[in-house]
């Protein structure tokens, strides 16, 4: 036959800005039934429109086009998207990119999000006695949204292009007669549409919170002056739900990854209080604690957390501060409640290929590509994830000589412990070697009855032939943090007869 050739690249549209179409309304009300006792709300509503080309070809979600590849909805991983071609003998992949004139126009083509917000804050604030303030409120906000992405009906598309299967030969192969004019003969807008479809996720969103506030500037007298004091109780929920469209929860619905689900709800309160310490005339102390707790799938993890602060100020041109403190961070929710989703990737079997030659190295493995292997990944959510800590701390000073100028200089100091990361599919495939080989590749002794080999052995899944078939991974508590700097802020004001204040910082 003729030889053919094309390129991705030929029709590659993208947007460089999205297309974003919304209103926002705000508003703010009080009522004062008296000097100590008033209602009041806040309320923010919001729509938007955005609309963006991004790909929806295959495994490259990426990609600037839109394509189909023959996908066999009842073949293993080893033969999905080949064929046996009755007419020629052969067994072949056919794939097909679509024009922005197949599709109709590139609007037709785009992802297209209508986004709805509401948020409302609401409740009860006065005062008791001359000394306290006092605050009830209620907030609550959500999202939802509908997010439509352009898919290929696969079934319709292996139809259009293909003709009926004929049935599976001895290798498990779909049997087609086709006929090559379909593949290269342009499609009709009203063609594309019988194979085009319209996938629609209805993601949703919702937050509640009700918490009761005080603060007084004397909770009592120290020689230095009034002791400040203010204190807070909240409790709240969260929830959300990606909704997604059932088909695309399928293998094979549609060309291209399949996607997941994800829906779960959680429980929240907390109680705080802050203290603001006159010690002396010249030294200001603060200190704060905090108890969060979160419910969810049967775990109740909680932390104490707290902070100390020092204001000294030695001179009247010279402040110096420092302050410590600790916090904790619950985990996102999809990281919590995501359910599997679906990725076709290439992964490079560490295993086979060291131990085919053990001379050779994890990169020499990865860079020869011969013990490449299509898989089939897993992405899921881990119930199990801890909640993440920190320490910070901060010294530093404010000096400022004149009226006019003021340099502040602080160093600060950051920890963060078990932060959550997603598990790295190449690094679950070079510890499943090392493990089953009991050495690393540079020959460090490996026991496979460690935890980590014995869950990373468990993520490798292979079938009866030893072959790789997918990889298992998610999010899990691996990561630390440290961060520290130094921050220099300096601020001159000049005051002239003519032109005014020229500021410089």
């Amino acid at each position: 036959g003729e030889p053919y050739c094309g390129s991705t690249r030929a029709i590659a549209n993208r947007t460089i800005q999205n297309e974003r179409k919304g209103v926002n309304f705000y508003g703010a009300f009080e009522y004062r039934f008296s000097g100590t006792l008033s209602w009041f709300a806040d309320v923010q509503a919001g729509r938007q429109t955005v609309r963006l080309l991004t790909g929806t070809n295959g495994n490259d979600v990426n990609s600037d086009h839109m394509g189909w590849q023959f996908q066999d909805p009842n073949a293993t991983d080893s033969n999905d998207g080949m064929f046996y071609n009755a007419n020629t003998g052969h067994y072949e992949v056919w794939t097909r990119e679509f024009t922005p004139e197949e599709v109709g126009g590139l609007r037709n083509r785009m992802n297209t999000t209508v986004e709805k917000t509401f948020a409302l804050t609401t409740g009860f604030k006065g005062m008791i006695g001359e000394n306290w303030d006092w605050e009830l409120s209620w907030n609550h906000s959500q999202y939802s949204a509908s997010v439509g992405m352009p898919r290929i009906n696969a079934e319709a598309a292996n139809t259009w292009f293909l003709g009926p299967r004929l049935g599976y030969d001895a290798d498990g192969y779909a049997i087609y007669a086709p006929d090559p004019n379909k593949l290269f003969t342009p499609l009709t807008p009203d063609q594309f549409a019988a194979i085009g479809a319209m996938s629609v996720f209805h993601p949703k969103a919702q937050n509640d919170n009700l918490s009761f506030m005080v603060n007084t500037p004397a909770l009592f007298t120290l020689p230095a002056g009034d002791v400040g004091f203010a204190g807070v109780i909240e409790y709240g929920s969260q929830s959300y739900r990606i909704n997604p469209d059932p088909l695309a929860l399928t293998d094979t619905a549609y060309y291209g990854p399949r996607y997941g689900d994800g829906h779960g709800n959680r429980d929240h309160w907390d109680v705080a209080g802050e203290l603001r310490l006159p010690l002396f005339s010249s030294l200001q102390a603060s200190l704060a604690g905090r108890y969060d707790q979160y419910s969810y799938g049967g775990k109740n993890p909680g932390k104490f957390t707290w902070s100390a602060g020092m204001e000294w100020r030695p001179v009247d041109s010279l402040l110096l501060r420092g302050s410590y403190g600790t916090g904790f961070r619950a985990p996102e929710m999809h990281y919590l409640f995501a359910g599997n989703d679906y990725y076709r990737r290439t992964s490079t079997d560490y295993f086979q290929c060291r131990t085919d030659d053990p001379s050779l190295s994890n990169d020499e493995c990865w860079d020869d590509g011969s013990w490449d292997i299509a898989t089939r990944d897993v992405y899921s959510g881990n119930r199990n994830l801890e909640v993440e800590t920190s320490r910070s701390g901060t010294v530093g000073f404010v000096w400022s000589p004149t009226p006019n100028f003021d340099l502040a200089i602080d160093y600060y100091n950051i920890h963060i412990a078990n932060q959550v990361q997603t598990q790295s599919r190449d690094l679950l495939l070079i510890t499943d070697a090392d493990c089953r080989l009991g050495v690393t590749d540079t020959g460090a002794p490996v026991d496979i009855t460690t935890p980590t080999c014995v869950d990373a052995m468990a993520r490798v899944v292979r079938n009866g032939a030893g072959e790789i078939t997918s990889v298992l991974f998610g999010p899990i508590n691996i990561a630390r943090e440290q961060t520290s700097g130094i921050d220099l802020t300096a601020n001159y004001r000049l005051e002239t007869a003519s032109i005014g204040t020229l500021r410089f910082s």
